[in-house]
């Protein structure tokens, strides 16, 4: 299904952010 393709591109952006965001907060 096209919608679950682009549900599963969302979800991996998403954590793709989401561990940019953490790697971003953390003290180098």
């Amino acid at each position: 299904m096209v919608i679950d393709k682009h549900y599963k591109n969302l979800i991996m952006t998403i954590k793709a952010w989401v561990v940019g965001l953490f790697f971003s907060e953390l003290p180098c």
